[in-house]
Parts: C-alpha cells; sequence; structure tokens
C-alpha cells in the first residue's frame, strides 16, 4: 500500500518538559520526512481539552487531508477510546492504522481497555517483545519495534564533566537506593541528572545536553526496573552509546541481545547488584583500561548509528513489518 500521507500522534507528555519535548523530541518525525513521507504531526495529548474537541480536530485531518496512515502511540483507552478510532477509521477505510507503544507497562498494554483499542488497528508496536504472546493469543497482529536514538538537533553545550553519569527519574526504591549508593562511593565524581531530590539537574528531553554528559563522563549507568517481570530496555542506553564517550555500566537484562543486538563485554559491561556496580565501577575508571574502554565505545557507538536510528527504524516499518502485517 502507499503510505505517503502519515497523520503522526506521538505523545508529548503536558507539563514542565513540554516545551523541550517539542522542540528536541524529532527523530522519528524527522525520519518519516527523510523518507519522503508527507506527515502531520497532532499534538494529542496537549489538545485534549474535551473529548470532542481532540475527535473534531482528528476528523478534519483525516476528512481534509486523506492520510494513508495513522501512526499513533497510545499507551491505553482514556484519551482515544475504541469507539472513536473505530469511526475515524470508518472516515477513510483505505487508510491503515499503526500504534507503536515504546513503553513497558505490562499491564496496561495487555488490559482489556487496550486490546478493545487495539482491535481497530492494522499493526500493534511494541518495545517490550514479552507482551507479544498475549496479544497472539488476543488475535491482534503485532510486532516488536525498539526505540531509538534522539539525535541532538542544536549544538552541544558546555557540561560537566564526571567520573560517573546517570540519566534517569527517581521511578522506585531500588533506584532510589542506586543513586544513593553512587553518591557515597570515595573519591568518585558522579553527576545524577533526574527527579532526584539530590540530582545535579535536570534535561529531560534535552538530548543535546545529555549527550554533552555523556560524551565527557568516563562511564555512563544504566538499570534494570523490571528484572523479573519482562524484557525491555528504555531510551537511555542508546543516548549514551551513541554519544561514544561513556563506557556503558548495564544492569543484567533478560535477552539483552534479542533486544538490542549488544553483547556484554562487546557493546557494554554487564553488573548484577551493587557490590557487581561497585568492582566494575572501580575496575573501568582505571586509567589502564583507557584502551579496552575506547575500543567498546567506539564498538557500540557503531552498533547503534546502524541498526539504532530512526531512519532504520522507518526502513523497518514500511519495508518489514507492515508488508508482513498486510499478509497476515
Amino acid at each position: 500500500m502507499n503510505n505517503n500521507r502519515i497523520l503522526y500522534l506521538p505523545i508529548i507528555e503536558p507539563g514542565e518538559f513540554h516545551e523541550n519535548a517539542v522542540r528536541y523530541k524529532r527523530g522519528l518525525l524527522d525520519a518519516l520526512i527523510r523518507a519522503g513521507y508527507e506527515v502531520e504531526q497532532c499534538d494529542y495529548l496537549n489538545i485534549h481539552t474535551s473529548p470532542y474537541v481532540l475527535f473534531d480536530r482528528i476528523r478534519t485531518s483525516i476528512t481534509q487531508w486523506q492520510p494513508d496512515l495513522l501512526l499513533t502511540q497510545l499507551h491505553g483507552p482514556d484519551i482515544i477510546e475504541p469507539d472513536m478510532l473505530r469511526v475515524l477509521r470508518e472516515l477513510r477505510p483505505a487508510m491503515q492504522v499503526v500504534n507503536w507503544s515504546g513503553d513497558s507497562w505490562e499491564h496496561s498494554l495487555v488490559a482489556d481497555g487496550m486490546l478493545k483499542l487495539l482491535r481497530h488497528v492494522n499493526l500493534q508496536l511494541v518495545a517490550s517483545p514479552a507482551v507479544l504472546p498475549r496479544y497472539e493469543e488476543a488475535g491482534i497482529e503485532a510486532a516488536y519495534w525498539q526505540i531509538a536514538h534522539e539525535p541532538s538537533i542544536v549544538p552541544l553545550p558546555d557540561m560537566p564533566t564526571y567520573d560517573v553519569v546517570f540519566l534517569g527519574n527517581v521511578i522506585d526504591e531500588k533506584r532510589r537506593k542506586m543513586l544513593e549508593m553512587l553518591r557515597e562511593l570515595p573519591d568518585v565524581n558522579v553527576g545524577i541528572y533526574g527527579d532526584w531530590e539530590h540530582a545535579d539537574g535536570h534535561n529531560t528531553y534535552n538530548f543535546a545536553e545529555g549527550e554533552s554528559l555523556y560524551r565527557n563522563a568516563t562511564i555512563a549507568i544504566a538499570d534494570n526496573v523490571y528484572p523479573d517481570t519482562q524484557s525491555y530496555i528504555s531510551n537511555r542506553p542508546i543516548q549514551a552509546m551513541a554519544a561514544g564517550g561513556a563506557v556503558l555500566l548495564h544492569q543484567h537484562v533478560p535477552g539483552m541481545f534479542d533486544l538490542s543486538g549488544w553483547v556484554a563485554g562487546v557493546h557494554y559491561i554487564e553488573w548484577n547488584n551493587f557490590d557487581d556496580l561497585r568492582v566494575s565501577i572501580d575496575y573501568w575508571l582505571k586509567d589502564g583500561q583507557l584502551a579496552s574502554r575506547k575500543a567498546i565505545t567506539q564498538t557500540a557507538k557503531a552498533h547503534v548509528e546502524v541498526h539504532h536510528s530512526y531512519d532504520r527504524r522507518v526502513e523497518e516499518l514500511f519495508g518489514e513489518l507492515l508488508p508482513q502485517a498486510e499478509k497476515a
């Protein structure tokens, strides 16, 4: 099918960091445009003054602009309800609908309301493949589609240099304890950026600041917030690897190779618990590991550039995933 016109509904959260997200979270949008597609973006979370206002906005775009593809990022049926999506599809039966859930909340991805919504899409894409068997049981066409690197679109700012850097918000007590542990490391200069009360700053969606921090640091830390429930990685390790500066120390993730193509010891260093992490930090900060650090960071950066760009994701979507869904 010819998908030249795309109506794109990305998740751009309202609130403090909305302006940053609108300005800098452009990776998929720009990749679609580079690939030759006409794209109209609808900031649906921020025009949701009422369901009727949102419905009228999307209905107008579909009836007047006649998109070939409706590409949404919906994590639940609360904003765009199943009946609303059904009616929108009926406005243009030739229009395909693809939803991408780039998060990891399994309970919401397979909740009854979400499954009802997904019965009105041609293809559901997820960054957490653990839910795919549930979709198969429900008769919903679905596939794995990983998050990708958000490139900086402005010059990199001057940011501090740290031995160890962590970017991320405090989303549970385990992460809080990890940040407290990092702060207590003797003779290690640690930078923490997120919504923790003792953080050095907060640069959510400011990918240029994040890249500068990762480039300047010796070590970048990433954890696994779902060690026992599902296979998932966030965008943080992808951003860290793409920067090409810090060597990444990532907590063990089940199925890491299937999720990313990364091999421990080649693209990153794996740790399991805080004791492992302390030992790894001490080891990889040593001057004698400079050559090994550079070899790993260069290999990781090259891999991300080839396999984890949004240009590659667009190729996957239109060259592999949509054709497979059409045959199903």
